[in-house]
Formats: C-alpha cells, sequence, structure tokens
C-alpha cells in the first residue's frame, strides 16, 4: 500500500488551525476583552491598553502551539481530536454569548449553588447535545470537510465584529485615571475631626448578634449614643454610598448614571465638599472612587486632598491568569463556575498603585498599629469605606486575618475591634473628645435582588458628637435614616445644615417620621442587571415588616448596578 501523500503535517497543521483557533481565542482573547470593554467602568485597567495585546501575545502563539500538537495525530484520531476542539470551542462561544444571563454577578456574595439543580441539569445537557453536533457532523465527511472550517471561523468573525464595534465607540478611560490614595489616612487634627466610618452591608441584625452574645460589647465606645432604628435609603452600596454624603437621589435612574453622580454633589443649595473646604477641613475620602464621586474626578481635586490622576501599573503575570479565570467564570458549563468565582475586587487587584487605598479594614489596623500623627494646622473630615459585614468572611474576631472562613459576625466585631483601638489611639494622642464619630454602613442585608422585600432590614448606626468624652454608649430608638448623616456633619463643621435636612441627634424618639426605602430588583431572564425600583415608605418601627409599605414602582431608564 502506498503511503498518503496528501496526508502531509502541514495540511494536517492548516486543518486544524481554524478550530485551535476558534478555541484558544474565545477563552484567552475575545471573552476578556469584550467583558473589559462592555464593563469598563468597573475595571481598573483598559480593554485597549492592557487586556490586548497582553492577551493576543499569550492566545496567538498558543494557537499555533495546539494547532501542532493537532497535526502530530493521523487519520482518525487527528479527524477525533480535532472535532473535540472544535466542539468545545462551539460550547464555549455557545455559553459565554447566549446562555450568561442567568450567571451570578462577581460581587464577593456567596451563592448557594444547590437551589440552582434545575438550572445545572439544563446547562448540562445543552453542552452534551452541543459537544455532539461536530461528532455528527464528523459522519458526513463531505459536510464535516467544510464545517471544520467554516464553524469555527463564524465564531471567530462574530466575536471579532464585537470587538471591532467596541473599539469604534470613545473609550471610557476615567475609571483608569483617578484614584483616593492613603496619604493621610492616620493623620489627625487636635484641632477637631469628623469621621465616617462606612461598614458595607453591616445589618442591625449583626450588632443584635454581637450584644446578645455580649450586652457589654459596645460599652467601650466613649460617648457614642446607639441608633437601633435606623434605615438605609437604598439596596446597594451603589448609590448607598454616595447618598451618605449628599442625601441626593431625585434624579436617580431617570438621567445618566455620571450625570446623575455630578448632580449629587452640586444639588440646590447642598455643596458638601465645597462647604467642608470653605469651613477650614481638609478633606481625605477613603473607598471606591466610582462609588463615592462618580468618575468625573478633575472637578473634586481641589476639593479632595487625597485624590489623584493617573493610572496604576498592571501586573501582565496577574493580568493573563485573572482575565482566564474571568473567561472561564463566564464560558464554562455552570456546573463548573464555583471553581472560577472571584470578586471583582479581585480582577482589579492587576492594578497596584503603590499608595492606593484598600478597603480592607485590616489594613486600616496595620496601618494604626504603625503610628498615628496629630497635627494642629487643620481640621480633617475623613470618611472611610470597609468591607465590613460583607463577604467574603475572612476576620477574626480581634480584627487579624484568618486563613479559614470566619463568619458575619466575628467578621462585624472585628470590623468594631479595629475602631476600638483607633480610638483608644486618638484618645492617647488627645483628640478624641474634640472627634465627631459616625459609623454606620450603606445598606443592610441583602435578602434577594429578584422579589420585593421579604424581611426589613435596619442597619448599624452609631454617633459621637464632638466635645463629648467619658460617657457610656447610649442607646435610642429614634427612627433615623442615612438621610441625617450629611446634616450632623455639616452640623458638626458648624455650618448652617438647614438645606440638608436633620442632623442625627436632633430626631427625638417618638418622632412619628415617614422614611423611604428604594430597593431594586432584576430580571434573572435578562442577567443581573436592574430594572425596577421598589419605592417604600417606612414607618415608626423599622423592625416590623409591616411598616414597610410598597407605595410605588419605577422602570429603571438607567441602571447603576449592583
Amino acid at each position: 500500500m502506498q503511503p498518503n501523500t496528501k496526508d502531509t503535517y502541514l495540511r494536517r497543521f492548516l486543518a486544524a488551525l481554524p478550530a485551535a483557533a476558534a478555541l484558544v481565542l474565545t477563552l484567552l482573547f475575545f471573552t476578556p476583552v469584550e467583558t473589559v470593554m462592555l464593563n469598563a467602568s468597573s475595571f481598573k485597567f483598559s480593554a485597549r491598553t492592557a487586556v490586548m495585546p497582553v492577551m493576543a501575545a499569550v492566545s496567538l502563539p498558543l494557537v499555533a502551539v495546539l494547532a501542532a500538537l493537532l497535526a502530530a495525530f493521523r487519520g482518525k484520531a487527528h479527524e477525533a481530536l480535532v472535532t473535540a476542539c472544535m466542539a468545545l470551542g462551539l460550547c464555549l462561544y455557545v455559553q459565554g454569548t447566549f446562555l450568561a444571563g442567568s450567571t451570578p454577578p462577581l460581587n464577593g456574595d456567596s451563592v448557594e449553588w444547590s437551589t440552582m439543580r434545575h438550572e445545572l441539569i439544563i446547562n448540562t445537557a445543552i453542552w452534551l447535545a452541543m459537544f455532539a453536533v461536530p461528532f455528527v457532523l464528523l459522519h458526513f465527511r463531505a459536510v464535516w470537510k467544510h464545517a471544520k472550517v467554516l464553524l469555527p471561523l463564524v465564531m471567530i468573525v462574530m466575536q471579532l465584529t464585537g470587538i471591532v464595534s467596541g473599539l469604534l465607540q470613545p473609550e471610557d478611560t476615567s475609571y483608569t485615571s483617578g484614584y483616593l490614595s492613603t496619604e493621610q489616612m492616620t493623620e489627625y487634627s487636635t484641632k477637631g475631626n469628623t469621621l465616617v466610618f462606612m461598614l458595607d452591608r453591616m445589618d442591625y441584625n449583626n450588632i443584635e448578634a454581637i450584644l446578645k452574645d455580649d450586652p457589654t460589647f459596645f460599652d467601650r465606645l466613649d460617648g457614642f449614643t446607639r441608633y437601633d432604628n435606623a434605615i438605609s435609603q437604598h439596596a446597594h452600596t451603589r448609590p448607598g454610598m454616595n447618598f451618605i454624603l449628599t442625601g441626593y437621589d431625585d434624579t436617580l435612574y431617570q438621567e445618566d448614571v455620571e450625570d446623575f453622580f455630578r448632580h449629587t454633589w452640586d444639588s440646590g443649595d447642598r455643596h458638601l465638599l465645597q462647604d467642608l473646604k470653605s469651613a477650614g477641613y481638609t478633606v481625605d475620602l477613603y473607598g471606591v472612587i466610582r462609588s463615592i464621586l462618580g468618575t468625573d474626578y478633575p472637578q473634586f481635586q481641589k476639593y479632595v486632598s487625597n485624590l489623584q490622576l493617573g493610572k496604576g501599573v498592571v501586573d501582565n503575570k496577574k493580568l493573563v491568569v485573572r482575565m482566564t479565570a474571568l473567561s472561564c467564570y463566564k464560558n464554562l458549563p455552570l456546573a463548573m463556575k464555583p471553581f472560577f468565582r472571584e470578586s471583582n475586587t479581585w480582577f482589579n487587584g492587576v492594578v497596584s498603585k503603590s499608595n492606593g487605598y484598600s478597603t480592607n479594614a485590616r489594613k486600616y489596623n496595620s496601618a494604626m498599629k504603625k503610628g498615628m500623627t496629630v497635627t494642629g494646622n487643620t481640621k480633617f473630615f475623613k470618611f472611610f469605606e470597609f468591607s465590613g459585614a460583607h463577604e467574603p468572611y475572612h476576620m477574626k474576631a480581634d480584627g487579624t486575618y484568618s486563613k479559614k472562613t470566619t463568619d458575619v459576625v466575628t467578621q462585624s466585631k472585628g470590623c468594631f475591634e479595629i475602631l476600638i483601638r483607633a480610638f483608644d489611639k486618638l484618645k492617647e494622642a488627645g483628640a478624641y473628645k474634640d472627634t465627631a464619630i459616625i459609623i454606620t454602613a450603606d445598606h443592610g442585608n441583602m435578602y434577594d435582588d429578584f422579589v420585593p422585600l421579604q424581611a426589613p432590614t435596619r442597619i448599624c448606626m452609631f454617633y459621637k458628637p464632638a466635645g463629648v468624652e467619658g460617657t457610656p454608649c447610649d442607646s435610642t430608638y429614634a427612627p433615623v435614616s442615612l438621610r441625617n448623616v450629611a446634616p450632623t456633619i455639616i452640623k458638626e463643621a458648624g455650618l448652617d445644615y438647614s438645606a440638608y435636612g436633620v442632623p442625627l441627634d436632633e430626631v427625638p424618639d417618638d418622632e412619628t417620621i415617614v422614611r423611604d426605602h428604594t430597593h431594586t430588583i432584576a430580571s434573572r431572564d435578562v442577567g443581573w442587571i436592574d430594572y425596577k425600583a421598589l419605592h417604600y415608605e417606612v414607618l415608626y418601627d423599622a423592625s416590623k415588616m409591616e411598616s414597610w409599605i410598597l407605595k410605588d414602582e419605577e422602570l429603571i431608564e438607567h441602571p447603576i448596578g449592583f
């Protein structure tokens, strides 16, 4: 028998190239680039200048390597391996493009995968069916001969079209060009400080759990009042954190997101940053910049002393690993997603800013342990965002790191231990008495993002006015909310707060105030995108579900997201 002179290595290499390209480029190039491009405001690096060149440099050589490996096999083994490569590429493409809608968002929360058995079974069945299609075509030689080229090329062209379309649009690089540094983070004043500590998702249930375990735990909060009947205005960090400082949500969901953020800081007679600056305060904000200020940074640099303009440095090795994990999370079957699920913070960790602020409370704790400086040259207003009671839970009750997962109550205790130690440092420096301190949360527990509220949700709220020291922590059931924080800040600055509202300490215990709360819900059919805002009126006792009255619903035109 004469050898098949047409079955050369080069022919097998070229025959395998389309399937290899579709598989590798889908996983390592198209998905990372498009995901970052479509969610530019969520990433601290650019799809064009960071992701595209690095992932292209990795994926293109791998295409050639995979095609070369497939070409090393002959006959039916070669055909079967090329078909398997094509089938896997098809499955990845369909999953990432058409079946990603029900994928839980990368917000750091744990996911009860066991409640998604129905979706897991259906998704696995779809994968098995899709994977079998190219092997069915393999039995029809004439069809397979063309399909092994055309099907991969169609996948490549479709994804390439999406990339080109994105490149034709102006790139939003605002989030990559500014950040809040750690400058002056541990510097305080003997002339007076106003400090706000925002503990993400610190629900009042956590406070009750701590009190049940140790009724004297909060006694160490010298001069504070604990508000047991406080609520948030919103259900998510964005716009909840911005609302703490501005008290503005009039045009929320009705106008472009960045236009809304600009208006929050310049509404009527409320100009919090400008007012604090005019009162002689040095303003420092420590948190996720886009959740506080939006992305129009330059206008705030004259008010916020630790706002830095400029891009961080991207670690290319980390970028490759984490973009591959991101692609796997989006493109692999539902049953495999738990192995690649990380928070958005982890993905943004590829960018290093030598003095960029992290919302990790343990890092603040470490900085304070190294030393605190005191000045008499200025007054300080400082706002701190801590990850608080948000998952993942890796904090011990003393505020130190735990390799093993702890729980929400333990982590909550750790946050307060860190704060109490910081306050002790202020006392040692003689700066505590003249410091006003608010400890609060952007929102409480997230019970369900797909249905109306199923349970009442109160938040953590503690307040110590300036000039108070040496008194035990008191408590009140005054019906307060985050709407009372901005006027409290302005009152502490000695300014006219009438345009801002009522300060915390001016709300009587028995005041019959009707408060407001907005709970956003999403449609599982179209993914995790807010589409409706449910507006509640909250009567006196926020601990009772009957006090939460749904008044109206609003279709969201401009979702801010989770």
